[in-house]
């Protein structure tokens, strides 16, 4: 008999549909679990070889692409069980509001496209990062709550950090297994710089052992099955000790303080509720990493890979600039996400230019904490940190409150891991891995304590499944936008990579040009490649003008290149006002072209004078347009000839004033650094040029007699003598220079172009060499010596190491190691 009536009866159709809507809710929810899983496996390790940058941008591009095809498939999934479910709670509030505070950021930003998207390792904190981190914390809230999603996340960021631990280990004994990434060095990572990478491996160090703690779970709780179980045990016992030794090696306070924050914790929780640990043998292995992390704090380590050491600003410094930002540009919303390497070249104190890390351009404070109050001003902060301590409040909250013993086990195993990583914030920089692991453990973490879900059937709104189908189709058509943009971004990226690696193997500089082309036309928003495009072209208008004549049939081409070289110099300007490279660029571009172009040497002037404004610390600016007014004067001093007294008188007039200002900006840059020696070469050329050589060098010789320990003083000296002829009393200078500083290349440099002018070829190559092992990238120097080596002598005086080699290509390389 049939037993539902007529308005209950379900059509085979209906059925059918019904069955399919239940097989595509089914496929978009593994989708978006799958896509939550990879992202914890992958981002770590994700590292590409065909961008200058291998980590930054590869990691971004793959956590905006899986983000919102997880996002699209959650989406999906609604639809299609024609339901809204989602956790409640007022910790939603807080992602979202900050992706807006990081917006408002950005538009009143000191810089454009770094700001909104990222470039040059500042990917981590844009808005495109920061809309991607937002999206990823709901759908973990909500898609992450169950055991079974939790057990395999927990167990692919284990396996991905065991990865990237044993293969640290082999590249500290030179066996570089990441080598065809190109990173063959003896500190290289996945991760980013080597303590980013050690703070890495303590976090998830901490959640392995957090869950080493809990044990054999029972069945529905963080149990693995058994050969993944076995397997996870092993990976817990490597990356564990692996920790131990890299921590070991590096021997940092900072990281020592994150791993007992850590432990602590764990420790804490578990004497608190003694009861959910049966196993206590499993408490050795924390317990090693305890004492070992005690008494290395304040022991030295007996492990020692002599490995190079990361160079940070201190915190004081970093504080310095932070509070400087926000005093000069918006306290509430800062300088803008991406722009604290803007912020330290204006604020940074002179006293750094006693170092050898003066010329040095940080991009991040010591402490995230105080990068992200520079960057996104005093709201920015109060959102992040509102944040952090709500979580924080409500997981301690469980941890002493809850009963269920599945639930509270999630939330020990996590809370540790997450916790040390805000740690970690507040006493070390940070970067998109660091900063994708905060707010994805974070994620899981609020999955764990926000409890209360809502469901909303669109049976019962339908303007809420419709509005729900709009959406999806809206968030459809953004994703692929965004893959179209996305991918044309990252395709400039691979054509700039290209560009500096053609001018590494000494392609020709047309094939460099084209390849910067590329990239500035697949991206038209980032100053770096306009900057560079620049540089490129206007060392292709002086190897055009290097030939000597120019013939007719290339007239117009050079003016071509001199006219797009300054286009593309302002296009770098107006894109990025506050980058003082892009000032320098320009500046340098005006000064090359001003006998050639009316108005350059004016444009010049404001060029440097607006890059000295941008980073007044610096000497190089100053020097840079001391330089200018000597090629001013060198220009004017052809018309001092002229049959025409009146011009001849005028020119004459332009030369003397010319070099009278190149010699203030010169004396005021030695004021900022009183060893910087293109600043006391052009001064001594200024002198020279005037006739006035003998009265400096009467003058230098009086100051010597009262500062004979004073380096810069024998420094000049010296080079007053070099350019008087006087060798042998340049010799003694330089060498005394030598003797007080033996690590002052400037002073070998010049010493061996003394040698080299006497014969004494032997004397010569060893100052050279002293001078490449103190500069051992510099090509210039490294030229140098092949040179000698082969006997080829010059009788032109050089120029400063400092003044570098002119390159077609200028990459921004982040914190340096030393």
């Amino acid at each position: 008999m049939d037993t539902l009536s007529s308005s209950e009866r379900v059509a085979p159709g209906q059925a059918q549909g019904a069955s399919r809507f239940r097989g595509l809710s089914k496929a978009y929810g593994a989708i978006v679990e799958w896509s939550i899983i990879g992202l914890f496996f992958f981002v770590p390790l994700f590292v590409l070889p065909v961008t200058i940058d291998a980590l930054e941008v590869n990691k971004q591009t793959l956590l905006v692409l899986v983000t919102f095809v997880a996002a699209l498939a959650w989406l999906g999934q609604m639809v299609s069980k024609r339901e809204l479910t989602f956790r409640r709670g007022w910790l939603n509030f807080f992602p979202l509001m900050y992706v807006v505070t990081v917006g408002v950021s950005a538009v009143t930003s000191l810089t454009g496209f770094t700001s909104w998207v990222g470039q040059t390792s500042q990917e981590y904190m844009s808005f495109l990062t920061a809309v991607s981190l937002g999206v990823l914390f709901y759908l973990l809230v909500n898609n992450a709550s169950e055991s079974r999603v939790q057990r395999r996340i927990f167990g692919a960021l284990i396996l991905s950090a065991t990865i990237i631990a044993v293969g640290m280990l082999f590249h500290f004994f030179n066996v570089p297994i990441f080598g065809y990434l190109g990173g063959d060095t003896r500190v290289f990572n996945p991760i980013g710089t080597i303590n980013a990478a050690t703070i890495f491996l303590i976090a998830v160090t901490l959640l392995a052992n957090g869950l080493w703690l809990v044990g054999k779970a029972r069945a529905g709780e963080l149990a693995f099955k058994k050969t993944a179980g076995a397997l996870l045990s092993v990976a817990t016992v490597v990356l564990t000790l692996s920790t131990i030794v890299i921590a070991s090696a590096l021997d940092y306070w900072v990281l020592w303080v994150i791993l007992l924050t850590g432990i602590s914790i764990l420790f804490a929780f578990a004497l608190v509720r003694a009861g959910e640990f049966p196993e206590t043998g499993r408490f050795i292995l924390p317990m090693a990493l305890f004492v070992v992390a005690l008494l290395l704090l304040f022991l030295p380590t007996p492990i020692n890979f002599r490995l190079p050491v990361e160079i940070l600003p201190s915190y004081s410094a970093s504080w310095d600039i932070t509070s400087q930002t926000l005093t000069n540009t918006s306290s509430l919303f800062g300088s803008g996400p991406g722009t604290f390497a803007i912020d330290y070249a204006k604020y940074h104190s002179t006293d750094l230019n006693t170092t050898g890390f003066w010329a040095v351009r940080f991009d991040r404070a010591t402490s995230h904490i105080f990068t992200v109050i520079a960057t996104l001003g005093i709201v920015g902060t109060i959102i992040y940190l509102a944040f952090i301590l709500s979580l924080a409040l409500r997981a301690l909250g469980r941890l002493t409150r809850e009963q269920d013993h599945a639930e509270w086990k999630a939330t020990f195993v996590l809370f540790a891991s997450w916790f040390a990583l805000v740690v970690g914030s507040f006493l070390y920089s940070s970067n998109l891995t660091l900063t994708f692991l905060l707010f994805g453990l974070g994620g899981v973490l609020a999955a764990q304590v926000m409890l209360r879900v809502r469901t909303v059937s669109f049976n019962k709104s339908p303007r809420m499944g419709l509005a729900f189908s709009f959406l999806f189709v809206v968030v459809a058509v953004g994703i692929v936008t965004g893959l179209f943009v996305t991918g044309q971004r990252y395709a400039a990226e691979i054509a700039f990579a290209q560009a500096v690696r053609a001018e590494a193997a000494g392609e020709s500089l047309d094939t460099v040009i084209q390849k910067l082309d590329s990239a500035a036309t697949f991206n038209r928003l980032s100053d770096v490649y306009y900057r560079n495009l620049s540089q490129a072209l206007l060392l292709k208008v002086r190897e055009e003008l290097s030939e000597g004549q120019i013939p007719e049939d290339k007239t117009q081409l050079v003016q071509a290149l001199v006219a797009t070289s300054i286009n593309a110099a302002k296009r770098a300007t107006d894109l990025s006002p506050n980058n003082v490279a892009n000032w320098e660029v320009r500046g340098a571009i005006y000064r090359e072209v001003s006998a050639v172009v009316g108005g350059a040497d004016a444009f010049a002037v404001m060029s440097f004078e607006t890059a000295n404004a941008l980073e007044p610390a610096s000497p190089k600016h100053l020097t840079d347009l001391g330089r200018s007014y000597l090629v001013f004067a060198e220009n004017a001093r052809v018309l001092t000839g002229s049959k025409d007294q009146a011009t001849a008188d005028a020119a004459q007039a332009t030369v003397s004033d010319n070099l009278k200002k190149a010699e203030d900006v010169l004396l005021r840059s030695i004021e900022l650094k009183a060893d910087y020696a293109p600043a006391h070469y052009y001064l001594a050329i200024v002198y020279e040029r005037e006739g006035r050589l003998a009265d400096a060098i009467a003058k230098m010789e009086s100051v010597k007699r009262y500062n004979p320990l004073d380096v810069g003083v024998a420094f000049q000296l010296g080079l007053l003598y070099l350019r008087q002829g006087k060798y042998d009393l340049a010799e003694v200078e330089l060498a005394r220079a030598v003797e007080l500083v033996p690590t002052y290349s400037n002073a070998r440099w010049f010493l061996a172009a003394i040698y080299e002018q006497q014969g004494k070829i032997e004397e010569a190559i060893a100052q050279v060499q002293g001078v490449l092992e103190t500069n051992p990238d510099n090509q210039l120097v490294a030229a140098k010596l092949e040179r000698l080596k082969s006997g080829q002598v010059e009788s032109v005086i050089p120029e400063p190491v400092e003044a570098g080699e002119e390159t077609a290509v200028d990459v921004t390389e982040g914190q340096p190691e030393n």
